[in-house]
């Protein structure tokens, strides 16, 4: 099956305005959530953003333990801003 770039774009636009709505780090599973993808497709997107530096990956405190988690770069604050 191949790529729809289309989706994908606007799926790693979505992600990139959910964390510069968020303004703060969330867990990898609160980005599973919003995207209502399975996780393998979240984490490439993710990738990909990381890639671009629009996202960043960051620990989240979850009750004593951290956990994997992503939070919007000044990059990706920009693009949101001028977008």
């Amino acid at each position: 099956m191949k790529p729809n770039k289309e989706e994908y774009e606007k799926i790693q636009a979505g992600i990139v305005q959910f964390l510069f709505d968020k303004a703060e780090a969330v867990s990898f599973g609160e980005v599973c959530e919003f995207t209502k993808k399975p996780e393998s497709e979240t984490q490439y997107h993710c990738d990909v953003l990381r890639k671009q530096r629009l996202i960043t990956s960051k620990s989240v405190k979850a009750g004593d333990i951290f956990i994997a988690g992503y939070a919007i770069t000044s990059e990706g604050r920009a693009v949101v801003m001028e977008g």
